[in-house]
């Protein structure tokens, strides 16, 4: 087990690196450092409550996939690659 974003930039770097669906459009929000971002950004899925860190993907202005924080932080970069890359499959071009 990873603790802390240990495997949350990774991950992502594998599942970007290993396939060719990817998102036409990638966005990184600290909270910490952006309090007016990370206002915005949890603005587009109000039922959700905040996870630090967590994944999201739209399609066509819809959120369409959500990774919290428990599925990131109890598992390898791998692991995370892996789901991405599956999410990537489904809704990328």
């Amino acid at each position: 087990m990873c603790g802390g974003h240990g495997p949350a930039r990774p991950g992502v770097r594998l599942a970007l690196e290993n396939t060719d669906r990817r998102p036409d459009q990638l966005l990184t929000v600290f909270a910490e450092q952006d309090p007016e971002a990370t206002a915005r950004m949890l603005s587009y899925f109000v039922d959700i409550p905040p996870s630090d860190p967590s994944f999201v993907l739209f399609k066509d202005g819809e959120l369409v996939f959500f990774m919290p924080r428990h599925r990131i932080e109890t598992r390898d970069a791998r692991a995370v690659a892996s789901d991405l890359q599956d999410v990537f499959d489904e809704f990328c071009q």
